[in-house]
């Protein structure tokens, strides 16, 4: 380290190598009037670098370099699990953090209540942002490796809608936008894919398949097109007889199958299905009474919500029912729903023969109850 003093009076200090000797990425300069405390400011930088980083600094660093290469739901699912780390660490220098303290923090979210799937995020978050500070020398051993999920989180199934829903959509498919849900039944495609099918690309008429090779999402209002979520995700899917029939009206058209010449904007597409799916009785409306405050004075006024029986994502749920009923091999299943891990596809089956002895075992206490045997 040198010390000199400027024309300006100022003292300035220049800081080439780390406390072992090392030269550093790139000098470190420190100004100050007063020698002694340019002095002090050195010894604190010398105390900062045996400390190590701060986990906030290797947090910030890991979300600046990743920040471009996540999806855009991806990095909002993981911004509350980011902020939460933060709270927890940021001001504790990140070769401090031991396993115990943060399977601590993942085991306090399970007793507040959260799912498996926030913990999950959480801990996955926690994971890369260590093995960053491992890949760039922070600490040795990533403290997150022998943290597993706590046992009995709730998960959140999604449960396919019922046989009257099905039969609903079935019939109102002929209905302003009900070709969507009608749509998603008999093809298992996530709502974002759907939205992103161009007519003349992606559907092939000759063949009967549906060709999945992009994905719809949205920042605030405006549609994006991106890849599939993994490249399981681009895949093609057999289009069927009863769907080839309601689609080939549209053979000859350009533009995406939903929205036409450009793509739906969210807002747009919230008002197509709010609108088909009240007129079809696959929503209802639900009046709260909520308080505002207005000029100093609090007031009541009521919020009129849509309710919707049925989401996109459970048809997805209902095609996999489907393909589960027909008998199809779960390697094939996994192809057509596009999971990137075939386990995932085997879950979604055990789910639904599970629910399935649940209801015959529902039919036959019903036939007992009432034929009193």
């Amino acid at each position: 380290m040198t010390i000199t003093q400027r024309k300006d009076g100022r003292y300035q200090a220049v800081i080439r190598d780390d406390e072992y000797g090392n030269p550093l990425p790139k000098p470190v300069y420190f100004y100050d009037r007063n020698r002694k405390q340019l002095e002090l400011k050195v010894r604190q930088f010398r105390a900062d670098r045996k400390r190590g980083r701060l986990f906030q600094e290797v947090r910030e660093a890991w979300e600046e370099e990743h920040f471009r290469d996540l999806a855009h739901n991806t990095w909002v699912s993981y911004s509350p699990a980011l902020k939460r780390a933060a709270q927890n660490f940021d001001t504790r220098p990140v070769k401090d953090m031991t396993p115990l303290e943060i399977e601590r923090t993942v085991r306090l979210m399970a007793k507040q209540g959260y799912s498996h799937q926030s913990c999950k995020i959480y801990l996955s978050a926690m994971r890369q942002i260590c093995d960053y500070a491992v890949l760039h020398g922070d600490i040795n051993i990533n403290p997150c490796e022998a943290i597993r999920l706590p046992r009995g989180l709730p998960k959140t199934r999604r449960l396919p809608p019922d046989d009257a829903l099905i039969q609903t959509i079935i019939e109102h498919v002929d209905d302003n936008f009900g070709l969507y849900l009608y749509f998603l039944l008999y093809t298992g495609l996530r709502r974002g894919e759907a939205l992103a099918i161009d007519i003349q690309k992606d559907l092939d008429f000759e063949a009967r398949l549906i060709h999945v090779r992009h994905s719809v999402y949205f920042v605030g209002d405006r549609p994006y097109l991106k890849d599939t979520k993994t490249l399981a995700g681009m895949r093609d899917v057999v289009m069927l007889d009863n769907l080839y029939d309601k689609l080939l009206p549209y053979r000859h058209q350009r533009g995406y199958l939903f929205g036409g010449a450009k793509l739906m904007t969210l807002k747009a597409f919230n008002k197509a299905f709010d609108r088909y799916a009240l007129a079809a009785g696959l929503a209802y409306t639900e009046q709260v009474l909520r308080t505002r405050h207005r000029r100093g004075k609090t007031e009541e006024y009521i919020k009129t919500y849509i309710r919707h029986r049925v989401t996109s994502h459970q048809l997805r749920h209902a095609y996999a029912t489907l393909l589960f009923e027909a008998d199809i091999d779960v390697k094939d299943a996994q192809q057509l729903l596009g999971h990137s891990k075939e386990e995932v596809t085997r879950d979604t089956y055990t789910h639904i023969r599970e629910r399935r002895k649940t209801q015959t075992a529902q039919k036959l206490n019903d036939f007992l109850r009432h034929s009193n045997l």
